[in-house]
């Protein structure tokens, strides 16, 4: 009798675990489906791109100066967010009038989520050469951001990196920050960058 007992004892104990394993491992499935797109870039940044520490230099990279290249210009982009009632108040008083600013107040909406846009500005080889460097700017943060960018048809959630910029090596096309809308204003001082067209060091063009 007192075997039966064991018996059946290490039985449910079995089962408990198996039931326990089979819901672990449901919720890891469902996370992994749900969540493809973090998983997907939190493995892209561990093995396809360059990484820094907080106030490291970001360089454009080696292949940039490719003479074969294309010489693109290096995409900046920006963080933007919803105006505040105060902000259309005190910021827009000398713009627009009370009914212009009353109508902006209607269609600004404070839950809406701040994200990047392009602004048209960029890094280009003409001014690294100039300047004799291919200093990006100063490394300060990471981040999965949510962006809309317009000039590449992207609307998503994408790995950035953020930098405190080197201006020298930044041009401004015709109209710059032209596209930011006009219920929103920018969020922050940093300049948001693509993970894939950074470098450690100082380009070979520069050191001789």
């Amino acid at each position: 009798m007192s075997q039966q007992s064991n018996n059946h004892s290490t039985t449910a104990k079995s089962k408990k675990r198996l039931w326990i394993g089979g819901s672990i491992l449901i919720i890891v499935l469902c996370l992994a489906i749900f969540n493809f797109d973090t998983i997907s870039e939190i493995y892209t940044y561990l093995f396809n791109t360059t990484h820094f520490e907080k106030g490291d230099k970001v360089y454009a990279p080696e292949d940039y100066f490719d003479p074969k290249g294309s010489g693109y210009t290096i995409s900046v982009y920006r963080l933007i967010r919803p105006l505040t009632s105060g902000e259309i108040d005190d910021d827009l008083s000398s713009t627009f009038n009370d009914r212009k600013k009353d109508r902006l107040k209607e269609k600004s909406d404070l839950n809406k989520k701040p994200y990047l846009i392009a602004v048209g500005v960029g890094y280009v080889k003409d001014k690294m050469l100039k300047q004799h460097t291919a200093l990006l700017g100063t490394y300060l943060d990471k981040a999965l951001m949510y962006a809309k960018i317009k000039e590449e048809n992207f609307e998503g959630t994408e790995l950035f990196y953020a930098i405190k910029p080197n201006i020298n090596n930044i041009e401004m096309g015709p109209v710059p920050y032209a596209d930011i809308p006009e219920t929103y204003t920018l969020a922050d001082s940093a300049y948001y960058i693509s993970p894939f067209i950074t470098g450690k060091q100082e380009a070979s063009v520069f050191k001789r």
